[in-house]
């Protein structure tokens, strides 16, 4: 910790420094997606809670569950626009290929 990590009064580092650190993640789509540091891991259904009312627990796994479907969804629709994308680059590219054969005065 350098000094200007420490409040000069008493020698407690500055809020900047309690910042939550920053994890990239790589998402199946190749896309890179910044999240703060997870405190609970959300990859697995919501487990029950006594504490809680028996609807509450169902309401949750519900709207995991929804969640969870509109996640597999984007992904989708992300993966098929990355596959549009290609293909109109390569038929662009062909294209523009065929036209510059044509015009060549070689041929």
């Amino acid at each position: 910790m350098n000094e200007s990590d420490k409040d000069k009064s008493d020698g407690t580092p500055s809020p900047a420094s309690n910042n939550p650190k920053r994890q990239s993640l790589l998402l199946p789509s190749s896309r890179r997606a910044t999240m703060l540091l997870r405190t609970i891991d959300h990859s697995q259904p919501p487990v029950d809670d006594p504490a809680n009312p028996p609807e509450l627990n169902v309401q949750r796994r519900q709207e995991y569950e929804r969640v969870q479907k509109l996640n597999r969804t984007m992904e989708t629709v992300i993966q098929n626009f990355e596959s549009i994308a290609t293909r109109i680059k390569v038929d662009c590219f062909s294209k523009d290929r065929y036209q510059g054969e044509k015009d060549s005065p070689l041929l």
